[in-house]
């Protein structure tokens, strides 16, 4: 069939009014109208997809924000967890150093109570009971100056020259011997007793120098003996804790092995 007579649009003819003003052309209209929906179409989906991923950048943008927030929650969670063991350690390390230096002092305290019972007194060392200091002290001792003037004195010859220097070297050995403590005899030399003046002088400056001397070997000694009984008693106390950690763990040894012989049985 040929194309004029398949073509739906009206063909002029001879003597044919040409007037296509009131004439639709279909496929022109179907033509028209397809491309115009298809315009309609393809904005329509340029909307859908548009807002679709407004959505889904809205829905990301929540959902980062949300995990950012547990995040955050979670590091918070954290810190304060830590901040919390922290506090209980640091706690627990005070407590620990508050018992131990509780149980220092009270060791220093029982040893101090045991050594009561064996108290001397620097001045005489004798032992002095009933008292509760270690050391008595009732003089203080001379400076570096005093001491070495005052032994410059009595090595310089006084008195007869050779003689009254010998009598002094040997009153110096009877002494360093152990001799007696007897008052120097009186030597009545010059008018004004000058000679007994200074004898007198130094045998009470000897006196008190062995009394000095004596009191601080005494002082020693019983700093020595306190400090070395002190140490006893530390000593032992750690051999009872030691001891106490001991049976503690033998006794929980013991119990598991009851649990566990009633368990098989």
């Amino acid at each position: 069939m040929s194309s004029h007579c398949q073509s739906k649009t009206p063909q002029p003819t001879p003597g044919h009014v040409c007037d296509y003003s009131q004439v639709m052309d279909e496929e022109l209209v179907i033509l028209t109208n397809d491309s115009t929906d298809t315009e309609w179409e393809k904005s329509m989906e340029k909307a859908k997809r548009q807002k679709a991923e407004e959505e889904r950048l809205e829905v990301e943008q929540r959902k980062r924000a949300e995990e950012e927030r547990l995040e955050e929650e979670q590091r918070k969670r954290v810190e304060e967890e830590a901040q919390r063991k922290k506090a209980a350690e640091e706690e627990a390390e005070r407590q620990r150093q508050r018992a131990s230096e509780e149980r220092a002092q009270a060791r220093q305290d029982e040893a101090a109570q045991r050594l009561c019972s064996a108290v001397y007194d620097v001045n005489t060392a004798q032992r002095v009971p009933g008292t509760s200091v270690v050391v008595t002290v009732t003089r203080r001792l001379p400076c570096t100056w005093c001491v070495k003037e005052k032994w410059e004195k009595k090595k310089k010859p006084q008195g007869k020259g050779k003689e009254r220097a010998m009598e002094m070297e040997e009153a110096d050995d009877e002494w360093e011997a152990g001799g007696d403590d007897d008052e120097p005899v009186t030597l009545l030399e010059g008018p004004s007793g000058t000679g007994v003046h200074m004898q007198w002088a130094e045998w009470e400056w000897e006196q008190q120098l062995q009394a000095m001397e004596r009191q601080a070997e005494a002082q020693e000694i019983a700093v020595l003996a306190f400090e070395r009984m002190a140490a006893a008693v530390e000593w032992m106390a750690e051999a009872v804790e030691c001891t106490a950690d001991e049976w503690g763990m033998y006794h929980a040894w013991a119990e598991w092995v009851e649990m566990r012989r009633r368990e098989d049985a």
